[in-house]
């Protein structure tokens, strides 16, 4: 995963764009070589840090093998996103009985400054598709 910081605004002191993407390190290397204003960015090997907790919860006794999180085809999944899409409601529900809050809320929005890289836009990441070849679901091989 890396984000990028393109074109710099004076007045605000910070990049005009925050651009997010994922993959290889050639895929987000492509990514940014795409735009001729780059001012900065950092990356996270989401890989290294899943493996290095495994590595350290193996050594405290504590079995991580598992998955993390439910497969997208598991039933529990999609009783969690219906629980989440319910609170969700609730909140806006409460916001909207709050006319001032509401407002308010809607004018924060979405940010504008920040947008997934062109390559990764729109495409449909699975939590078994995150970081270029991880896999939340297999633990990755590990050889001593």
């Amino acid at each position: 995963m890396a984000v990028g910081a393109f074109g710099w605004d004076d007045m605000k002191k910070k990049p005009k764009l925050l651009l997010v993407t994922n993959g290889t390190v050639e895929e987000i290397a492509r990514d940014f070589r795409s735009r001729p204003d780059l001012v900065s960015y950092l990356t996270i090997n989401i890989s290294d840090i899943i493996r290095r907790l495994r590595a350290k919860a193996a050594a405290a006794g504590i079995d991580l093998s598992r998955p993390f999180f439910f497969p997208p085809d598991d039933p529990r999944f999609n009783e969690i996103l219906i629980r989440v899409k319910r609170e969700r409601d609730a909140r806006i529900a409460r916001l909207r009985r709050n006319k001032q809050k509401f407002a308010a809320a809607q004018a924060q929005g979405r940010r504008q400054d920040i947008v997934a890289a062109p390559r990764v836009e729109g495409r449909k990441i699975s939590i078994c598709d995150a970081g270029g070849g991880l896999n939340l679901h297999r633990p990755p091989r590990v050889s001593n």
